[in-house]
């Protein structure tokens, strides 16, 4: 929640004309620090038990201004489906951020999954195929470790019917 916190206060002050310069986490990467346009630097931390508040050049009247609307934004969020992330993203500018953030975050993710993943097929292949060929020699090792899955997907439709290993991953 607390990103949703700062997202719906960059969005709060962006609605009121105030723009957010940059967007820093606190030293302690505890939370977020939005400097803003108007002189204040608007501090949201991480855990929901701690209050946002405004500093700085006009904070406390930038923090009376826009408490009413988080609030309200964030009593909505509360109630929105946890689904409905992907239609927020494609209805928000792309350039925002938090959106290029999310998206970065998203993208390592799914290439850490993938390099996961394709590890444990090629880990499971080598195994299927010393269960069925006995020990394999080096090269057919190398040449399994440097696999993509379309090429596991091929050798895996010749595993059972070849008669030697070479013959399985040419």
């Amino acid at each position: 929640m607390a990103s949703d916190r700062a997202a719906i206060i960059g969005e709060i002050l962006g609605e009121l004309d105030i723009t957010v310069w940059r967007t820093t986490r606190y030293a302690n990467g505890t939370g977020t620090c939005m400097w803003c346009s108007t002189g204040a630097l608007v501090m949201v931390p991480d855990s929901d038990d701690l209050e946002w508040f405004a500093q700085a050049e006009g904070g406390e009247e930038l923090q009376a201004r826009i408490t009413p609307l988080v609030d309200a934004r964030l009593a909505e969020a509360k109630t929105q489906p946890y689904g409905s992330l992907a239609t927020d993203i494609e209805t928000t500018d792309a350039s925002s951020p938090t959106i290029r953030a999310l998206v970065g975050l998203g993208e390592e993710l799914r290439r850490e999954g993938y390099a996961e993943a394709l590890d444990e097929a090629r880990t499971m292949f080598t195994s299927i195929m010393r269960a069925k060929f006995g020990p394999l020699p080096p090269i057919l090792e190398h040449r399994i470790k440097a696999a993509e899955f379309d090429q596991l997907h091929r050798w895996s439709e010749r595993l059972f019917t070849a008669p030697r290993a070479m013959l399985v991953v040419v």
